[in-house]
């Protein structure tokens, strides 16, 4: 019929108006209002409402039935605010069930009374209901909310048409609520970037500024995420003496960034502020603040120390923190200091610094070349694809295939090569070295299998760098030491064996008048003694795919030989065979790199 026809196409003409409205406009609250005073007069409703589903008020943890308000209302009668529990009355009903429902109060049923009226719209018991339409807002099966209608003008009741009609407009309603919703998220997920920007921004600026190689101490901070729960300082006193520490918060994200801006200043402050204090005193001061301000149980691990340099003695003390490490580079020692108290800022008095049976604080002395690390679990729990953590028997190489390396430089290049070794981060990582002089010599110790190689290459580069010899130098020795090492792997050991061992000494030899003098690089190994006989490089015209290992060697360095067997690695029974090799490579370093180096050590 022609009249059906002009009042479809009008309702068409009103979907369209509507969608365009619902999903363009950015201010919520006057789409909203404007689209109830249009769909009120388009269906003849003398009022109508729009109720948004909302998370429970008091509930901490996520809650599957949330509550159900009233946003906004068109007509004489205003209840917005009206709070519903979820499935009430006949809007609740209509939300939790995803369907629309229409009500007639006109033919036969009795008109409801003031109490039902209330508890259907929360509306004014003066309000006289004769007919009602409710329509759910979902999109994609989430429940936003409802839009009802009150009272169609002419005293009749919705029809279908009127129904359909109001189901079109809610569903482009609740495509509007949706990019609302993305609009609002978005602004405030861009809000909380920049202030974490800004908090980052403030926890760099809390970090000491890098030094130069000759100065003892160095530290790094990578965070996981924006902001960190670790941070690391350095404070130099007046006579000389230097503060030192590496701390970690508990908890995550910017509480634990904001307890970690407080203990830093608390660290800065109160080491400046004693003339003789102790690393025990100084961190039971600090537990005592943090005590009074201490809330949702979080507290702090911390590691101090207060090294002088007129005698090289270091005072260290443990807050339930990593143990400190000493490293000495020449027999590649790690010593952990396992002397330490419990966690600051849990309890007022538990960390005490004199208490006898629980000692918190020790002196020592450093041997020459050696370094004291400080470290954040972050670093012994990173992990590889598996899940596996790195741990301290994981982290120990890594720390020997940087040692020759100085200040930033050597905590740089320790970070790479945990991302080179396949371990990723799964929490803040932070590091402090001491190390008061540079090595004679360095050595590192590794499992006999492939994966070591990318450790192995990665120390000799550390040692050429510190040599300041050229490029291409570095890379032949790295070429030449890698070629013995899977030798070593492939035809010592049979193919790789993670309890065998592969140990490098790294030795400068000193210049002298005639000559620049050279590196040595001496490769153990633990597997059958080989005769020195067989180690000759084969014809070029025999050789084969696999056999030009040795030709490597010979081109790349200026000597190579077999020394005789070193004490065996461990003692293992050896049925009478002999064990044990030792290949001794050595490379000429050019004069004027040899120079440069020489002055560089007479420098530190």
């Amino acid at each position: 019929m022609p009249d059906d026809s002009e009042q479809g196409l009008d309702h068409l003409g009103l979907i369209a108006e509507m969608m365009q409205e619902f999903t363009g406009s950015g201010n919520f609250e006057r789409m909203v209002h404007r689209g109830l005073a249009r769909v009120s007069r388009h269906l003849g409703a003398e009022g109508s409402s729009l109720f948004l589903t909302e998370p429970r008020r008091g509930i901490t943890a996520p809650d599957p039935t949330p509550d159900i308000v009233c946003y906004a209302c068109h007509g004489p009668v205003d209840h917005s605010g009206l709070r519903l529990a979820w499935g009430t009355g006949l809007i609740g009903r209509c939300i939790a069930r995803h369907q629309s429902q229409a009500v007639d109060y006109v033919h036969g049923d009795p008109p409801p009374t003031d109490e039902q009226i209330c508890l259907l719209l929360g509306g004014d018991p003066g309000l006289t209901l004769r007919s009602l339409l409710i329509a759910p807002l979902t999109l994609n099966g989430e429940a936003l909310g409802a839009v009802a209608l009150v009272n169609k003008g002419d005293g009749e009741p919705f029809s279908d048409a009127d129904e359909r009609l109001l189901i079109a407009l809610s569903s482009a309603a609740a495509l509007g609520i949706i990019n609302i919703r993305l609009a609002r998220q978005l602004a405030e997920q861009e809000r909380l970037r920049h202030e974490l920007e800004l908090a980052a921004d403030i926890q760099r600026g809390l970090l000491p500024a890098a030094r130069d190689d000759t100065f003892p101490l160095h530290g790094l901070n990578v965070p996981l995420s924006q902001v960190s729960g670790d941070f690391y300082d350095v404070v130099v006193l007046p006579d000389g003496r230097l503060w030192g520490t590496v701390a970690d918060v508990s908890g995550k994200g910017l509480n634990a960034a904001l307890l970690m801006a407080k203990t830093s200043s608390l660290f800065r402050c109160l080491a400046k502020d004693s003339p003789t204090p102790t690393p025990a005193a100084l961190l039971a001061r600090i537990s005592e603040e943090l005590c009074e301000t201490a809330s949702h149980g979080m507290f702090v691990t911390m590691a101090c120390l207060l090294y002088d340099p007129r005698d090289q003695s270091v005072v260290i003390a443990n807050a339930g923190h990593e143990p400190p490490l000493i490293h000495d580079p020449v027999g590649n020692s790690f010593t952990p200091l396992t002397v330490g108290g419990p966690p600051l800022g849990i309890l007022p008095g538990l960390f005490d610094p004199h208490d006898a049976q629980q000692p918190v604080q020790q002196r020592l002395t450093l041997p020459p070349g050696a370094s004291l690390i400080l470290l954040t679990d972050g670093l012994t729990e990173a992990a590889n694809s598996r899940g596996a953590m790195l741990g301290g028997d994981g982290l120990r190489p890594l720390l020997s295939a940087t040692a020759p390396l100085r200040g930033q430089d050597r905590l740089h290049a320790l970070f790479d090569l945990i991302g080179e070794a396949g371990w990723n981060r799964r929490d803040d990582m932070t590091v402090l070295t001491l190390t008061p002089s540079p090595a004679p010599c360095w050595r590192l110790d590794l499992p006999a299998v492939p994966a070591s190689l990318t450790i192995l290459r990665r120390f000799i580069h550390a040692c050429a760098s510190v040599l300041q010899a050229p490029v291409d130098w570095a890379d032949d020795l790295v070429l030449a030491v890698d070629e013995a090492a899977q030798n070593i792997i492939r035809h010592g050991y049979g193919g790789g064996d993670v309890q065998r061992p592969v140990w490098v000494e790294v030795l400068p030899q000193a210049a002298t008048t005639d000559a620049a003098g050279a590196v040595v690089v001496r490769l153990h190994d633990d597997a059958p003694t080989v005769s020195p006989a067989i180690l000759t490089p084969r014809e070029r015209a025999s050789l084969r795919p696999g056999g030009l290992g040795l030709h490597f060697i010979t081109a790349l360095t200026d000597a190579w030989e077999l020394e005789p067997p070193p004490v065996p690695h461990d003692d293992r029974p050896r049925a009478g065979v002999p064990h044990g090799n030792c290949l001794r490579l050595v490379k000429q370093r050019p004069a004027a790199s040899m120079r440069v180096a020489v002055q560089e050590t007479k420098k530190d």
